[in-house]
């Protein structure tokens, strides 16, 4: 499969080439990468990002060592993967099936992850554990790949239903960011939708 390998090969690059000094040693010293993905909203609740972080994650497992890190669901238990999944205090909407990750209400989480070694981290969720993520990437001086999987700025704006709000949460993103990808084309005309990016 090319997907995996290509990722695993841009992780290692990223860890070789721009943070050599990675927590535990270099790459080529332990031969599989650490991942950590975090994501808000996954199973028991089934959508397009859940699906996508557990498709990638069972493809990467053939490569790497990787830990989910998301939202615990009540009155659920995980099912057998072929990674490892971390659950964190945090809140589930029963109406929109949405989570929200309280890593900050969680020392248990904060130290499995702060601790479990990681090469990588990538964030699928723009809201706590990002910020979360961003924080601990930089304190271990390990990269943070952050991956938005939406419109973000029309996302926000409907939650929160200000434009000012909107645009607050927006930045405030985009200044912890280093570089930006816009995986839409310029001609679409879902493009005027996310202008500030």
């Amino acid at each position: 499969m090319f997907f995996p390998i290509y990722v695993c090969f841009y992780y290692n690059y990223m860890i070789q080439y721009k943070y050599p000094k990675v927590q535990g040693g270099t790459i080529m010293e332990r031969k599989r990468l650490k991942i950590l993905n975090l994501i808000d909203t996954y199973f028991p609740v089934v959508g397009g990002i859940s699906t996508v972080v557990d498709r990638s994650s069972i493809a990467l497992s053939k490569y790497a060592d990787v830990t989910v890190g998301t939202v615990k669901a009540k009155n659920y238990t995980d099912p057998e993967r072929p990674y490892k999944i971390l659950r964190c205090k945090g809140y589930n909407n029963a109406i929109t099936s949405d989570g929200l990750a309280y890593p900050g209400l969680d020392k248990k989480f904060r130290k499995e992850v702060e601790e479990g070694g990681y090469d990588i981290i990538h964030c699928h969720s723009p809201a706590n554990l990002m910020n979360y993520a961003f924080k601990v990437g930089k304190k271990l001086n390990i990269p943070v790949v952050a991956t938005v999987h939406s419109i973000f700025k029309p996302d926000v704006k409907h939650y929160v239903r200000s434009e000012h709000i909107a645009n607050l949460i927006t930045s405030h993103f985009m200044k912890k960011t280093n570089k930006i990808h816009d995986l839409l084309p310029s001609w679409t005309p879902l493009q005027n939708r996310h202008s500030s990016f």
